[in-house]
């Protein structure tokens, strides 16, 4: 835990030389460290930037000796103190710079302290008894945590915010999404379905050129845009299904929005697979399709290839998913298993 002290014993003689890595600190980030040597000890402590590839020391910069530990505490990391009386050599790890992304170490290099102890004395390097009570404290919460009595008495927003799922008897929608644009029809991609019911596994595929069988029952047609098919997240039942022309009309790009938005049911998989050329007037149902799970890139290119399993709920679940591929990339294909929360 940061901004806290730690004091470090050892079994037998203390290290002649130790390294000190503030790995995954960002600028600002410090941590005391109170070491123990034997009496008599004298250092030469340095910090350094170091760079991993290639290997080089690039910034050495010596840490001096301060008067009293209240220096140390108050300083920038630039200073050490040893206390004879306990043995304890003390020290700030500070980070100076900052990381990038989730870089170990800062944008400048790994910042690293070393610490060189020539000693006089072979004993065992424990000063725990000299060390304590004299800087025992009692523990702090650097973040405070809520109390029992706030749960006992506001229980407000307790609770996983949908059902769940039991492992036991777990039944699974499975789902393959195939959507071919005119390049792809063209070029003579043949729709195939798949379907299967089992006790715990339900088998549903919408296929090229918009068709979706389940349990034997075919869904969809072969017209051009984007096919829409809302399934009940509890049962695996299809509730709806429309096909928008948003290549020809505006009022389809309005028609498709207006139908995620109001039509369909909370809790339903929402399945969407586009065929020909569905990118012309979409503009608003892109915006619906976002509300139930896609991410950006959602317009296609001309006669793109466009796939996604999204969820209409309070919550975008991890199986949302999305293939956008443009013209002569395609067929867009997604296949994923989903838990049904009945």
């Amino acid at each position: 835990m940061l901004e806290k002290t730690y004091t470090i014993h050892w079994d037998g003689r203390a290290p002649e030389q130790i390294t000190i890595y503030p790995i995954n600190f960002d600028s600002g980030d410090w941590l005391r460290l109170g070491l123990c040597y034997p009496p008599g000890t004298t250092f030469q402590v340095r910090y350094q930037l170091e760079m991993r590839v290639p290997s080089a020391i690039f910034h050495n910069e010596e840490i001096h000796p301060a008067q009293s530990l209240h220096e140390v505490e108050s300083g920038d990391g630039k200073l050490f103190y040893f206390e004879e009386s306990t043995g304890l050599l003390f020290l700030k790890a500070r980070a100076k710079y900052d990381r990038e992304g989730h870089n170990y170490c800062s944008h400048m290099g790994c910042e690293r302290i070393i610490i060189s102890a020539t000693m006089t004395s072979n004993t065992v390097s424990d000063c725990t008894a000299a060390a304590y009570p004299t800087y025992s404290l009692t523990p702090t919460e650097t973040v405070p945590m809520p109390s029992f009595a706030d749960g006992v008495f506001d229980c407000s927003g307790c609770g996983a915010p949908e059902p769940i799922v039991s492992v036991d008897n777990m039944r699974f929608l499975e789902v393959t999404v195939l959507s071919a644009g005119w390049l792809e029809i063209f070029q003579g991609h043949k729709s195939y379905i798949e379907s299967a019911m089992s006790i715990n596994q339900i088998k549903l595929t919408l296929v090229l050129n918009l068709v979706l069988q389940i349990d034997g029952v075919r869904h969809g047609n072969n017209h051009r845009g984007y096919h829409v098919i809302s399934v009940d997240a509890l049962t695996g039942d299809v509730t709806r299904e429309l096909t928008f022309d948003t290549h020809s009309s505006p009022a389809s790009d309005v028609a498709m929005a207006d139908f995620i938005r109001n039509d369909i049911a909370s809790n339903s998989i929402v399945l969407v697979a586009t065929s020909d050329e569905p990118s012309q007037y979409a503009v608003e149902c892109l915006v619906a399709l976002k509300e139930i799970g896609a991410q950006e890139p959602v317009k296609t290119g001309n006669r793109g290839n466009f796939a996604m399993v999204g969820f209409k709920g309070t919550v975008w679940p991890s199986w949302i998913q999305q293939v956008n591929l443009p013209s002569g990339q395609g067929p867009a294909q997604i296949y994923t298993k989903i838990p049904l929360m009945g």
